[in-house]
């Protein structure tokens, strides 16, 4: 059974490398990907995270210009998923155009320059991630938790905020300016006391494809309506 190294070299020669640029190569893929400790250690040992960390080697040996990655972290465990995205954040740096396939929004949202929306195979949406939320026409929204009850019009007098919900002692509450978070905490402390929680929601990729689709997740949907 090859070890990782011996993999490495293995890929490293079939990129036309010969025996000395192979096992720079495989050392500096090592390195990338973090196993340089595990470089000599049977791949059959390896986790299935590991192992998806040394495809990924495998692929960068000839330090390519251009990669083409289809969902890498699906299935890997926490650790791995670091760092692939380390790799992924690395190669960047360093001049490699990526184009990177996922479902997972945070994952776009933390990797990608431009980030492109597809909804049923039709681009929905493309931009940097502030341009889809500006798109999207989103805005951030603050929950809020008091000590007593807020009255019906605690918001009033508070401009760059609009209460979107609320009952009792907590609120939903839309930021339409910065400014507007202060406004909204002196506003709840004077009709409600306390301030015993607050956080603040900023809007995501997946509700920008939602706001930009109109409709939910493919689950939710029933054949007939996804098809049309």
């Amino acid at each position: 059974t090859l070890t990782a190294a011996e993999n490495l070299r293995f890929f490293a020669r079939m990129q036309g490398l010969d025996g000395t640029a192979a096992a720079a190569a495989a050392r500096r893929a090592l390195a990338l990907i973090g196993l340089e400790a595990r470089a000599d250690e049977p791949v059959w040992r390896f986790s299935g995270g590991m192992r998806r960390r040394l495809n990924l080697a495998c692929g960068v040996l000839h330090e390519p210009r251009v990669l083409l990655l289809d969902e890498p972290t699906v299935g890997v465990d926490p650790q791995s998923r670091e760092r692939i995205f380390a790799a992924v954040e690395a190669l960047a740096q360093a001049g490699a155009a990526i184009l990177y396939s996922t479902h997972d929004m945070e994952e776009a949202q933390r990797l990608a320059g431009r980030i492109v929306l597809l909804d049923r195979g039709h681009i929905a949406a493309a931009g940097t991630g502030a341009e889809l939320v500006a798109a999207a026409r989103l805005t951030p929204r603050l929950h809020l938790r008091t000590t007593r009850a807020l009255r019906g019009d605690w918001l009033a007098n508070v401009s760059g905020a609009r209460a979107l919900d609320g009952t009792g002692s907590e609120a939903l509450v839309e930021i339409t300016e910065t400014a507007g978070v202060a406004g909204v905490l002196r506003a709840a402390a004077d009709a409600g006391g306390d301030v015993l929680e607050l956080v603040l929601h900023r809007p995501s990729l997946a509700d920008v494809f939602f706001a930009l689709t109109g409709h939910g997740l493919r689950d939710d949907e029933s054949p007939a309506a996804a098809a049309r």
